[in-house]
């Protein structure tokens, strides 16, 4: 058991575990599959390093392994604070600089999670209708772009648009303002309002 605990600590398992509890636990972009596999190795080397002083003062493996573990699992839990701080002196000194602001979240997330902004139309690039109504969920991280939407109630006025002129014309007649979230990978434009 012992064995089997150690080469988990020494061969980076943990630094999956922080990854895991990391973006479960925030909205940050996760980047790319490389950026995952650097953060990992990050952490799982910043897990090895506490493991290698709590064992130089500790004798008992498993228990070293314990107490690294809620370690590392502290910290994990803190380091949304510190990339906040870090993204709040950074935007502060880009605004100095008069550059626009900087955000380690996707822009899909940042859309999609404006409670302000429930109504939606999908339309594809050619101004054909996907899909209307009322957001109602989106996926986790593992199922990229897939959302739940509740139609509209058939009495609704939204319920008869069809066309992105018409969707205009009853969003300008009615003075909301919206949003409009481009996908050029999905050839999809998503249409936000309240």
């Amino acid at each position: 058991m012992e064995d089997i605990l150690k080469s988990l600590v020494t061969l980076g398992g943990f630094g999956f575990f922080n990854y895991k509890v990391f973006f479960s636990i925030t909205d940050f972009d996760s980047g790319s599959s490389a950026d995952k596999h650097y953060f990992i190795a990050l952490m799982s080397s910043f897990n090895y390093f506490i493991y290698l002083i709590i064992n130089s003062f500790c004798s008992n493996i498993i228990l070293s392994i314990m107490i690294t573990i809620l370690i590392s699992f502290a910290i994990t839990l803190i380091l949304p604070l510190i990339f906040k701080v870090y993204y709040w002196f950074v935007n502060f000194m880009r605004r100095k600089n008069h550059l626009p602001k900087l955000s380690n979240e996707k822009i899909s997330d940042k859309v999609f999670n404006d409670e302000d902004n429930n109504n939606c139309f999908i339309f594809n690039f050619e101004g054909h209708l996907i899909s209307k109504g009322v957001i109602g969920g989106m996926s986790g991280e593992n199922e990229e772009f897939s959302y739940i939407i509740f139609p509209f109630i058939k009495d609704n006025d939204e319920s008869i648009i069809e066309t992105e002129a018409e969707l205009f014309e009853y969003l300008n007649d009615k003075k909301i303002q919206a949003t409009i979230y481009l996908n050029f990978e999905k050839k999809i434009k998503v249409i936000f309002y309240q």
